[in-house]
């Protein structure tokens, strides 16, 4: 899309910020960023996921809990329009794989030809209890920049407890280096780079019809503000189990980009 959007800015009222949900659902996955402003500056900001496709995902057991875990595979399957990222973030909490596994949130299977699925998540959750503490994986969805510069939902992990990586401010932010398990292309409605980059954002304001004129009067000012919502969206750093777990034990900041610019 050109800058500044040739059919106006949609601005919507800000007591609908926290309801709102993804209204695009005519491509498998979608997404749409809602940005509050307060006159001419960005304030508090969401990305909401939808999409008429449900994502699901098979992946050895071994990417994230290491070669102690390969006779077995995972899988999972959620609608985009479940997964919950959290304010002003880019990514959601972290979620305990035992958990999840002990629930049948995730799915289970033996790797060899002859493997009993049944019983499976059963071996796995024994496997891990009796294993030394502290042996695990997390996963969490996130939005990142992907090929071409276009925004993809991808499924990250690492090999500890949720408990354990919510304690840490490092490990729970966006640009913590990651596992990628999966990623998926997303539809969004996104600036097309000559002028501004990045996803063209819904605002929401406390006088929408007064707003709205003068958001479009200030396109300088609009550029500031699509810069400052460019830099919360990353490039991330992808890293295999063995480096996960040296980022477990020493946390630090990730060495993904900030790809996403405007002029």
């Amino acid at each position: 899309m050109e800058f500044p959007p040739s059919k106006g800015w949609c601005v919507e009222p800000v007591e609908c910020f926290d309801s709102a949900t993804c209204t695009d659902q005519n491509s498998p996955v979608t997404a749409q960023v809602l940005l509050q402003m307060s006159g001419l500056t960005p304030g508090a900001f969401r990305v909401v996921l939808g999409g008429y496709e449900a994502v699901d995902v098979r992946f050895p057991a071994a990417a994230v809990l290491g070669a102690g875990a390969s006779a077995f595979e995972l899988s999972l399957q959620t609608y985009p329009r479940d997964i919950t990222l959290q304010q002003n973030t880019t990514s959601s909490r972290w979620i305990d794989l035992q958990e999840q596994v002990a629930g049948r949130y995730i799915a289970v299977h033996g790797s060899g030809a002859q493997a009993d699925d049944s019983k499976s998540a059963d071996s796995l959750l024994e496997l891990l209890d009796k294993s030394k503490k502290g042996w695990g994986a997390s996963l969490r969805w996130a939005v990142v920049i992907g090929a071409g510069l276009q925004l993809e939902l991808v499924l990250q992990a690492l090999p500890c407890q949720a408990s354990v990586l919510d304690k840490s401010p490092l490990l729970r932010a966006d640009n913590v280096p990651a596992i990628q398990v999966h990623a998926w292309p997303l539809r969004c409605s996104m600036f097309d780079g000559v002028v501004a980059a990045g996803p063209v954002p819904v605002l929401y304001t406390d006088s929408p019809v007064e707003d709205a004129k003068t958001i479009e009067d200030s396109p300088p000012d609009m550029l500031r503000v699509l810069s400052s919502l460019c830099r919360q969206f990353i490039r991330p750093e992808i890293i295999g189990w063995n480096e996960a777990g040296a980022v477990v034990k020493k946390p630090r900041e990730g060495r993904g980009l900030q790809a996403l610019a405007t002029a």
